[in-house]
């Protein structure tokens, strides 16, 4: 009955820590993809300040 124990006890900390490295591994990779879309969207943000930088120093050499 101790060895059955035991081994029961050994498998299900064997799979525990399968699902808790397919878990981990899934909230690293949507971790990642995140990031990757907030990098996008910074660089778009970027682009669009530099575009309004520009504008505005056109219109600034138009009226000086």
């Amino acid at each position: 009955m101790n060895t059955l124990w035991i081994l029961s006890l050994l498998l299900f900390t064997v799979l525990a820590g399968f699902a808790f490295h397919y878990y981990s591994e899934k909230v690293v990779n949507n971790l990642v993809s995140i990031l990757n879309l907030l990098t996008m969207i910074g660089d778009q943000l970027n682009k669009v300040n530099t575009i309004l930088i520009e504008k505005a120093n056109l219109e600034k050499g138009k009226d000086g």
